[in-house]
C-alpha cells in the first residue's frame, strides 16, 4: 500500500499516522486528552516537543499538585477531583511517589 501524503506547496510531505485526534503538548492536560481519547476508543496521537511529559509539572521539578483537596471547617479533607488526575495520583500513592494531603 502506497503511503499517503500531504501536498504543501510544491512539496510532498509523508503522513506519518492516520489518526482520530491529533493532541498538540503533553503537558498534563495534553496527555490527560491523548490518554482519555485512547481509552474512549479515538486514534490519538500526543504531539510534544520534549522527551517528557507534564510540561512543567515534570521539567519545573513541581513537588505537589494544589487543589485536589478542600478541608471542611470540622478538619475532615474532601477529594476534590476525579477523573485521570485522581488516577494519576492514585497511581503515584500506590507506588509511594507521594505524600499527603498537606
Amino acid at each position: 500500500m502506497p503511503q499517503r501524503t500531504v501536498l504543501v506547496p510544491e512539496e510532498q510531505v509523508p503522513v506519518a499516522a492516520e489518526v482520530d485526534l491529533v493532541v498538540v503538548g503533553g503537558g498534563s492536560a495534553g496527555t490527560a486528552a491523548a490518554v482519555t481519547a485512547a481509552r474512549a476508543g479515538l486514534r490519538a496521537a500526543l504531539v510534544e516537543e520534549y522527551p517528557f511529559l507534564g510540561g512543567m509539572s515534570t521539567g519545573g521539578c513541581v513537588g505537589t499538585f494544589c487543589g485536589f483537596y478542600h478541608r471542611e471547617a470540622n478538619g475532615d479533607l474532601v477529594r476534590l477531583v476525579g477523573g485521570f488526575a485522581a488516577e494519576v495520583m492514585d497511581r503515584l500513592a500506590a507506588r509511594s511517589q507521594c505524600y499527603g494531603p498537606v
